[in-house]
């Protein structure tokens, strides 16, 4: 993902924090001490979001949470904003740029679709369908793009023979070999870590080391950090979370009062990850 782009995205939702966008930040009550369960008892039910093709189902915040949609910097998914609060928010999203590499999904669309295209519509769906990277994240996808699209080669030509079941044949097998192709946590998380670039402007910031969780049974890291305003003296507090399943790079994040953090900790928790239609 592009620092330049996260960066920005990361210095506007400050921004926003710092604005008090909502409400008086008087209006902002201290939570009393609740266990873990009371906090995930407060959440609402569970949904699930697809927004490419691998699901991520979890239990959003309470109802004075108002969802927007979230797609910029890279960034494609869900953001919660604390309504009658400084501008508190939650968001969960996936980073688009590691989910897109293997085109899983426009290849089984390219082989259910065939018999509708013509050879300029095929060669337009063929182009954008190949697994494509311009560096390799590792030595499986080296690999695993490699034989998928030797296979594609071999669909290719399969086509111009005017041979529809074997195009389906070799796309199948192209899809098998980019099933073996892995990215672990650390093959995918480095740019994307949050560093607190941009904040600096709005007061004094301090972020932490990554430190090593777990999100739905699968390895994740998590990044606190505080931010003292500039405007008001205010302390917010921020975590980011992420977590890599399927090949796709996942990010949960909070920025907003103490208070609200074991709310934002009790929805991490409720995360899992239903079967997609590309899985590795």
């Amino acid at each position: 993902m592009n620092r330049t782009k996260f960066g920005l995205l990361t210095a506007i939702l400050a921004i926003a924090l710092l604005s008090g966008c909502d409400d008086d930040p008087e209006s902002a009550s201290e939570a009393p001490t609740m266990s873990p369960a009371e906090w995930a008892a407060m959440l609402s039910p569970p949904e699930t979001f697809t927004w490419d093709d691998q699901p991520i189902a979890f239990a959003p915040p309470p109802a004075d949470w108002r969802s927007e949609r979230e797609q910029s910097g890279g960034l494609m998914g869900v953001r919660y904003v604390k309504m009658k609060s400084v501008g508190e928010r939650i968001h969960v999203a996936e980073y688009t740029s590691v989910g897109k590499r293997d085109r899983c999904k426009e290849l089984a669309e390219l082989a259910r679709e065939l018999d509708e295209l013509n050879a300029r519509e095929f060669a337009q769906r063929f182009q954008r369908a190949r697994p494509y990277a311009a560096t390799w994240i590792n030595s499986s996808e080296e690999e695993g793009f490699g034989r998928a699209n030797s296979r594609l080669n071999e669909a290719r030509e399969a086509f111009r023979a005017d041979d529809l079941d074997e195009v389906r044949d070799r796309i199948s097998s192209a899809v098998w070999d980019l099933h073996w192709v892995k990215y672990a946590l650390d093959d995918v998380v480095a740019p994307a870590l949050f560093t607190g670039k941009g904040y600096a402007q709005f007061g004094q910031i301090e972020v932490s080391e990554p430190i090593a969780t777990s999100v739905s049974d699968q390895p994740g890291l998590s990044i606190d950090y505080t931010l003292i305003s500039g405007d008001n003296g205010r302390t917010y507090r921020g975590r980011e979370v992420y977590v890599a399943y399927n090949n796709r790079l996942f990010v949960a994040s909070f920025q907003g009062l103490e208070e609200n953090l074991p709310l934002f900790d009790a929805l991490v928790a409720s995360i899992q990850f239903p079967a997609g239609s590309c899985e590795h």
